[in-house]
């Protein structure tokens, strides 16, 4: 893994070889398959940062995974964040899986916005009746949320006042 970062903090990367996905990809299922060695990137931009101003703390960023995908059960699912299964892919996979990122972040003083946009795309090379490629099994996800610290915690307030909405999506 190497990162690092350039011109007064303005630019920050991450790059990684990795022998596999990781824990959370994998599927407690063996005949589901899951990427193998795994390259991960990440490019990071604060273009105002050396600047003062409501945009110094705007930052954006693109991330990028791919893999190498056996050939059988997709692994890709959807769980809550209680850890209950909601969908489960049920189509065949082979070739390679990719996964594209892009964030966006600002927080001028006591406000505080974030979003992010992903898409997960698995590979299904020579999958049909024909014996030629179908498109990819995709799965997008996005969300956007806003905080306001309407009390910071201090001496006299013993806890903070923060008031939070988020909005999300996720298909397959």
């Amino acid at each position: 893994m190497a990162h690092g970062r350039r011109w007064r903090r303005t630019i920050r990367y991450e790059l990684g070889l990795f022998q596999h996905e990781g824990r959370n990809a994998r599927s407690g299922n063996p005949h589901r398959v899951f990427g193998g060695r795994t390259f991960a990137g990440r490019l990071t931009l604060r273009p105002f940062r050396p600047r003062k101003g409501l945009l110094r703390s705007l930052e954006g960023s693109v991330a990028i995974t791919r893999s190498g995908l056996g050939e059988g059960l997709s692994s890709l699912r959807g769980d809550t964040v209680l850890g209950d299964r909601f969908y489960t892919a049920n189509a065949f996979a082979k070739g390679g899986r990719e996964r594209l990122g892009f964030e966006l972040r600002w927080e001028p003083g006591p406000l505080s916005m974030k979003s992010e946009y992903m898409r997960l795309a698995d590979q299904r090379l020579g999958q049909s009746v024909e014996d030629s490629d179908l498109p990819p099994l995709v799965a997008t996800g996005w969300y956007v949320s806003g905080l306001w610290t309407v009390l910071k915690r201090d001496k006299s307030w013993r806890g903070g006042l923060e008031l939070a909405a988020r909005v999300e999506g996720l298909s397959f």
